[in-house]
């Protein structure tokens, strides 16, 4: 048994990603200020089957993307891509927290989902399908306006291949806010997450 106890939900996203991915050249990196980018950050990371991280200045972000082997980042929310860690050359996809543009950028169509309460956040995020992707969004927060013209960098990702799902393991999460980036992760790993 794995427990994630991290309080800070940038922290408790890198602690599942370690304990559920080997490896994976591709992650979600949402800024953790901004609902709209967290929810479409886990619907995009479950569609594609990679991790979602939250963009803060720390050492251990850098450190994991190091372990993963990532060389494509896609960053959701007005300043995820600040977070991006210097110096290991990946290459960065930044999009707005817009449903119609993480979708573009993912090349996965994203079924629209009825807007989602806070407090309904975390069963939403365990819900999710790989199967069928959908945008999630939060009830409370809006989506931004995706504009082309302030994304210096590519605007698509390259293909990614979606991992084997983990079988014989289970995610016991609770409904709190640092949760929400774990459960993301799990459910993209293929493991069924339990609120």
């Amino acid at each position: 048994m794995t427990l994630i106890a991290d309080t800070d939900p940038a922290a408790a996203a890198i602690s599942t990603s370690r304990a559920l991915y080997d490896s994976s050249e591709v992650v979600v990196l949402a800024d953790p200020g901004d609902q709209a980018a967290i929810s479409l950050g886990a619907s995009a990371a479950v569609a594609l089957g990679v991790p979602l991280l939250l963009s803060v200045p720390d050492v251990a972000l850098g450190t994991e993307f190091e372990r993963l082997g990532v060389t494509v980042v896609l960053a959701i929310g007005t300043d995820a891509a600040q977070g991006v860690p210097g110096g290991n050359g990946a290459q960065t996809v930044a999009v707005a927290a817009d449903p119609s543009a993480v979708a573009e950028a993912i090349g996965v169509e994203l079924a629209p989902a009825e807007p989602v309460a806070t407090d309904e956040l975390a069963a939403a995020f365990a819900a999710l399908d790989p199967s069928a992707p959908v945008a999630l969004v939060p009830a409370d927060g809006a989506a931004e306006e995706s504009n082309a013209e302030s994304a210096p960098s590519a605007t698509t990702l390259p293909e990614v291949r979606r991992p084997e799902a983990l079988t014989g393991t289970l995610v016991l999460a609770t409904s709190t806010p640092e949760s929400l980036p774990g459960i993301a992760t799990a459910r993209a790993a293929g493991v069924p997450v339990q609120v």
